[in-house]
């Protein structure tokens, strides 16, 4: 199977939990648009927490395309909460890793996406601030 999510532009939906550092576990919601331009492709999309007042988080990537005959490439982010962040997508087989941190390395991050169907995928994450989990999530994306 050929990855979809990120390879290809196209709007995408998630469902699952967010998971706080007291390891609290609530339903979230996502939706998430990739673009191609000529010279970068984008990602625009969002996080919903489900507590009983609705928390969102927001995130703009920008990524180099990944060449033909690479397996990898960079991004940045701006998210409101944490600032810029800096980061590698790299392809793993059926797998999409993503690594990133802020640019003063005060808080870092790690996203895993494993491709179950063609537009479906299993994502955990975690948000660490220094040795201190912050938060972790753990989604099904679907195509939209």
């Amino acid at each position: 199977m050929k990855h979809t999510f990120l390879l290809q532009p196209g709007e995408w939906q998630a469902t699952g939990y967010y998971i706080d550092q007291n390891g609290n576990s609530t339903p979230l919601s996502s939706r998430t648009i990739v673009e191609h331009l000529t010279d970068k492709w984008i990602i625009n999309g969002y996080m919903r927490v489900l507590y009983e007042e609705p928390v969102e988080f927001q995130n703009s990537y920008e990524i180099v395309p990944i060449p033909k005959d690479k397996d990898h490439t960079t991004w940045k982010s701006v998210n409101p909460a944490l600032g810029e962040l800096i980061g590698n997508f790299i392809i793993v087989q059926d797998s999409i890793l993503s690594i990133h941190s802020t640019k003063d390395k005060k808080f870092s991050g790690t996203e895993f996406m494993t491709q179950l169907e063609e537009y479906k995928y299993l994502i955990r994450g975690t948000l660490m601030q220094g040795d201190q989990k912050i938060s972790s999530w753990a989604v099904e994306l679907t195509r939209a």
